[in-house]
């Protein structure tokens, strides 16, 4: 888990001493005074603590409820002075934790055993987050902010994943043969890379009938679901524009994880448990035509989207959500 602390005082380093030293948590220091552009650029799920010895009393309520607004971190406070009358209306907020005079001048700091606390605390008051930190446990090095400059082979980041299955490929082999089938695959493959092209992805993986998508992730936000909707309401005019006389049909699996990054062509040794998760969901468990997700992509669905979604059962421990097909589709 990533801590962030911005204080201006030096003794505040000591109240994380034994924080620091557990390397299951990654902590920051940084000033109170610049706590703001610090705020900008902290990782989702970060708890965030600032340090109001500093603060003019006048402005402690108001940076305080602009810090507690903020989404996707968890706000924590400092307080050794107790300026800070009513905490138990913070905590109603959304404050995670407060650090008072007492465990200030105290010996035992804030502590593994605290964060830990913290940590049920969260999940007790806010299920969804229970729900993010099972399905996506973001660590902040392997993030390429959807730059491919910063991916090198051999390393290991976390991507989105597109997988592509063709319905019918197999049966227009039989009927039309395995050259006819492949100059259709190519001619889609080249297709597919000028689409995913805007949205940062790469085609990386392909074994005759099913393909991957690769897009670097930046632990935000999610394009592929408005790319795999629009692949698949678009199929129709995408065989057409191909000229496909025999029309391809294809379902789609989204799913977010980890892996070894290698060149294509160079991925036969890469072995990771999220490449086999999105696989396994796309030949084993989706049907002909429709486009599929993981909990770990179904939770960036955007809000004006969520009725074009819905949830169509387990499959491997998941719950998996399903884009509803238009009519006559």
């Amino acid at each position: 888990m990533k801590i962030i602390i911005c204080s201006d005082i030096n003794k505040t380093e000591d109240l994380f001493s034994s924080l620091t030293k557990n390397k299951n948590h990654d902590i920051t220091f940084a000033s109170a005074s610049d706590y703001r552009k610090v705020l900008k650029d902290a990782p989702r799920r970060s708890i965030f603590y600032l340090d109001l010895s500093k603060l003019d009393d006048s402005a402690i309520s108001k940076e305080v409820n602009y810090l507690i607004k903020q989404e996707g971190v968890f706000t924590a406070l400092i307080d050794p002075k107790g300026k800070i009358a009513d905490v138990a209306s913070l905590f109603h907020k959304g404050l995670v934790d407060y650090v008072g005079k007492a465990l200030s001048v105290g010996t035992s700091g804030v502590d593994v055993k605290r964060i830990n606390a913290i940590d049920e605390f969260i999940k007790k008051s806010c299920p969804e987050e229970e729900q993010a930190a099972l399905l996506l446990d973001i660590d902040e090095n392997m993030i390429v902010r959807k730059d491919w400059s910063n991916v090198k082979a051999g390393n290991e980041y976390t991507f989105l994943f597109l997988h592509l299955f063709f319905d019918n490929y197999y049966e227009i082999e039989k009927t039309y043969g395995r050259a006819h089938v492949l100059k259709m695959v190519n001619k889609f493959k080249d297709y597919l890379a000028h689409v995913v092209s805007p949205y940062g992805g790469k085609v990386w993986m392909w074994m005759e009938a099913s393909g991957l998508v690769l897009f670097p992730f930046d632990g935000k936000s999610c394009d592929i679901i408005e790319l795999g909707y629009k692949l698949v309401l678009n199929r129709h005019i995408i065989n057409l524009e191909n000229g496909f006389r025999n029309p391809l049909s294809y379902r789609l699996s989204a799913h977010i994880g980890n892996t070894t990054y290698q060149e294509t062509g160079d991925t036969g040794t890469i072995v990771s448990e999220s490449i086999n998760t999105i696989f396994h969901l796309g030949n084993k468990f989706t049907t002909p035509g429709g486009f599929f997700m993981t909990p770990e992509v179904a939770r960036f669905i955007p809000e004006r989207a969520s009725h074009m979604f819905f949830e169509i059962g387990e499959y491997e421990g998941r719950m998996i959500t399903r884009m509803k097909m238009p009519v006559n589709m």
